[in-house]
């Protein structure tokens, strides 16, 4: 799939971000590529093309980031890969696919047409398996979860006290009936034998 006029942008980003089949393999088509979506090729860095996997690796999309590009030093040692999130940020992702086309140096993030492993995605039609891990997308998830969960035992707390409070409240109601009745029972009584006296 080719970004043309009649083709949609992926819904939800900040800017547009087209979905395709194959990012571009090499500088020549990388090129190609950002002449066809009119991203910047200045000395500002701002605008480059970009071809990248989605944040869960299901999906390759293309676009201009709306950004400065990002340089890609080692992190305990290892040169990262990127995702797009659906915030429009690049987050770094360990690639760890034993075929030697992992980054190995510094680049930037406009020259990952170099590294071909980091465009493994899991294709959910053939089950093609990625081996790429995205650490801030699970640490999304756990936070989700936690939110989520805590939520959950919010309501069913809150729910309990005002269960609890009904129930008092109602209680309450019937005790203060019933010696109501006892008393008018009681002045009934006393009424009654007032008059089987006079008698």
């Amino acid at each position: 799939m080719t970004c043309t006029d009649d083709v949609l942008p992926l819904p939800n980003y900040p800017f547009n971000v087209y979905e395709v089949e194959d990012c571009p393999p090499n500088k020549d088509q990388w090129e190609i590529a950002s002449e066809r979506l009119h991203c910047s090729t200045d000395n500002t860095n701002k605008y480059r093309y970009h071809c990248l996997p989605n944040s869960n690796h299901t999906k390759l999309v293309e676009f201009c980031l709306n950004s400065t590009r990002y340089g890609t030093p080692p992190i305990d040692g290892e040169f990262d890969c990127y995702v797009l999130s659906g915030t429009g940020d690049l987050n770094r992702y360990t690639c760890m696919n034993a075929s030697n086309g992992c980054p190995d140096s510094f680049y930037f993030s406009d020259e990952i047409y170099k590294y071909p492993d980091c465009f493994l995605i899991n294709k959910t039609s053939d089950g093609a398996i990625s081996t790429c891990t995205d650490s801030s997308d699970s640490q999304e998830t756990f936070q989700i979860a936690v939110t989520c969960v805590t939520a959950v035992i919010f309501v069913i707390v809150l729910l309990i006290s005002v269960i609890c409070f009904l129930g008092r409240r109602r209680k309450k109601g019937k005790q203060g009936r019933g010696k109501q009745e006892k008393i008018e029972i009681d002045e009934d009584e006393e009424t009654r034998e007032k008059l089987m006296q006079g008698r």
